[in-house]
């Protein structure tokens, strides 16, 4: 039988622990450091093919999902983040 060659992808995403900053940041940094923070999904749309999702408020209509906050920055993690163990035609936004 032959061996099955060994292959290393380079296309496999993972996603850090939602502690991972607030555990090694200085603590004069935990209310401004990156996080993630659980949110519905106000509003999402491409603007000009760039992906512009909007965080809604506690108590918004919409899905609700994990967002990784930091400064101005405000992206849900997807399914396409992590994909691993669904079936390729659950994957969507």
């Amino acid at each position: 039988m032959e061996t099955f060659p060994k292959i290393i992808s380079v296309d496999d995403h993972t996603v850090e622990p939602a502690h991972v900053w607030r555990d090694r940041l200085p603590s004069k940094y935990a209310d401004s450091g990156p996080r993630v923070v659980r949110a519905p999904l106000k509003e999402m749309t491409f603007l000009g093919g760039k992906f512009a999702p909007v965080m809604g408020a506690p108590g918004d209509e919409g899905p609700v999902g994990d967002w990784w906050v930091y400064e101005d920055l405000r992206r849900p993690l997807t399914r396409l983040d992590t994909a691993v163990g669904y079936d390729r035609d659950e994957i969507k936004l």
